[in-house]
């Protein structure tokens, strides 16, 4: 019987290829409208709302450009003066709603002047990152200018450091290289090399008109993704004491999260005796001795594996 002809011809076969075809990529276009088919998850709403980026910036009175957002946030109810900025990569944007709530109840008011793979050091730009050369680099003296000009005397510098100075937790920089006009060599050890000599140049050039630096250390780094455990979590019938154990079970250790930043903080400790320079660090907020959580039953602290989610911050 299979060798009767005119069953399977070029025709049918064509057809059936172009049907085929068509229904993969509806059901591939569904998926994507859908955020992958996220109504098969019944995650708890509060959770929801800690997965989802804030609106803080969409609600900003200030400036959004191109090059970068430029908004001011905190108590805005009259014209008084901005109390400090706030400057750093995709992290700082994560954290701001501390910064505004501290800002709010202090009747205090902040500029928020950040770029997404950006550190706000001088002189160094990032090579294999999200944006063209120079971008980086331009964007920082944009910072130092603005404070420069504005008059502010406190700035926080916000980052994911160890992304540009030793990747992660497989130890190894594949992207994010810090470079400079003097070494544009692609390797850890240089990335390194350009980090420390920009963190001195930097907080100096910052000094020399009058600002405090405040450091902000990184916050712990999960090596599991928080929208994807609590998309698991509601798939599986488990108490509510098994599904916080299961989510501490999944939580990065204090001390891998430690060794992950050990490099940074070291080289932010030889700043801490100038008089410019605060170093702040938050791990006390987020780790227990022993375990920094990815969230609890009813809330998500982060929003993947190493941006906080509004709850968390």
């Amino acid at each position: 019987p299979f060798r009767t002809k005119g069953v399977f011809n070029s025709k049918t076969i064509f057809i059936f290829a172009i049907v085929g075809t068509l229904f993969f990529i509806t059901i591939g276009l569904i998926g994507k409208h859908s955020e992958g088919f996220q109504s098969r998850f019944n995650v708890e709403q509060s959770v929801l709302d800690d997965l989802a980026d804030h609106k803080l910036l969409e609600s900003c009175v200030g400036i959004v450009d191109s090059s970068g957002w430029i908004c001011s946030l905190g108590d805005l109810k009259d014209e008084r003066d901005l109390s400090f900025a706030v400057f750093g990569d995709s992290h700082a944007v994560s954290i701001l709603p501390a910064f505004d709530k501290a800002a709010r109840l202090t009747q205090a008011k902040f500029i928020y002047l950040g770029k997404n793979g950006c550190l706000p050091l001088l002189g160094v730009d990032v090579a294999r990152g999200l944006h063209a050369a120079g971008v980086c680099e331009n964007f920082a003296l944009r910072q130092f200018e603005f404070v420069k000009k504005s008059g502010i005397e406190k700035v926080f510098f916000i980052g994911r450091w160890s992304l540009y100075t030793g990747g992660g937790y497989d130890k190894e920089n594949k992207e994010y290289f810090l470079v400079d006009k003097d070494n544009e060599e692609l390797t850890k050890d240089a990335s390194r090399a350009v980090f420390e000599s920009a963190l001195e140049r930097t907080v100096e050039a910052y000094k020399d008109i009058g600002v405090t630096v405040y450091i902000v250390e990184q916050i712990p780094e999960q090596k599991t993704d928080a929208t994807r455990l609590y998309q698991h979590l509601s798939l599986i019938n488990l108490s509510d004491t098994r599904k916080g154990e299961t989510i501490a079970s999944y939580s990065i250790s204090r001390e891998l999260a430690n060794d992950l930043q050990a490099y940074n903080r070291r080289e932010f400790k030889k700043l801490s005796s100038k008089d410019n320079v605060k170093i702040v660090n938050l791990d006390d907020y987020y780790c227990s001795a022993d375990i920094c959580l990815i969230g609890d039953r009813y809330h998500s602290f982060y929003r993947d594996k190493d941006h906080l989610s509004e709850h968390g911050a």
